[in-house]
């Protein structure tokens, strides 16, 4: 089973270097968010096993909250 990635990144052409990256790492990239909002939405609908996060996201997205929202859509 290949590993589902959500790519958290804000910056258009990093998201899609990082995309081509983890593809060519045999992952299978599940979508790519621009902030905390549609991280959520893509999280819940696509259960991805790990999100490489931008740490440096515009201060309104919350990223430091990010995590423990993730960690909630998890199945048990």
């Amino acid at each position: 089973m290949r590993l589902r990635v959500l790519i958290v990144e804000d910056e258009f052409f990093i998201a899609m270097d990082l995309q081509d990256q983890v593809e060519a790492l045999g992952c299978r990239v599940t979508g790519t968010a621009r902030d905390l909002e549609s991280c959520k939405s893509v999280a819940r609908a696509e259960r991805p096993d790990i999100a490489l996060m931008d740490r440096r996201l515009p201060v309104a997205s919350r990223r430091t909250w990010c995590p423990l929202h993730f960690h909630q859509w998890k199945p048990e």
